[in-house]
């Protein structure tokens, strides 16, 4: 039995681009900081979704992540800041969800601090293959 196991973890890690794994993946989504780039979002049932802005978005950004429909855990958090991500906790099932990504960008030495258009994205979550 042992060995079984052990092939079949060697196989995982083999395979790992494949998908191969038993568990959901976690996505990370870069909110980009050019205001006319949208980010793609793709997550896993029971998996983990984190949005980060860019390395170079100016301190004292902030965002707010919404969804139209329950996607993550109640309790998560969807404020972030240039430092700080959001990490939501997928408890959607499969389907397409629109996400609207709200920024406030802080001001740096040569503007003021500004709103960003809200971005408006989809959210796909597909079935984990392979979860146990």
């Amino acid at each position: 039995m042992k060995k079984q196991t052990l092939l079949m973890v060697l196989s995982c890690l083999l395979m790992a681009t494949a998908g191969c794994h038993h568990k959901p993946v976690k996505a990370i989504v870069l909110i980009p900081s050019i205001e006319s780039e949208t980010p793609s979002v793709y997550a896993e049932e029971g998996g983990i979704l984190e949005f980060r802005m860019d390395k170079g978005t100016p301190e004292n950004s902030t965002f707010e992540v919404q969804f139209s429909q329950q996607v993550c855990k109640p309790t998560d958090t969807l404020q972030g800041t240039n430092t700080q991500p959001v990490t939501c906790h997928v408890v959607a099932k499969s389907g397409d969800y629109d996400v609207t990504i709200a920024e406030y960008i802080g001001p740096t030495k040569t503007s003021p601090g500004h709103k960003v258009p809200p971005k408006e994205i989809k959210a796909y979550v597909r079935p984990c293959k392979g979860c146990q």
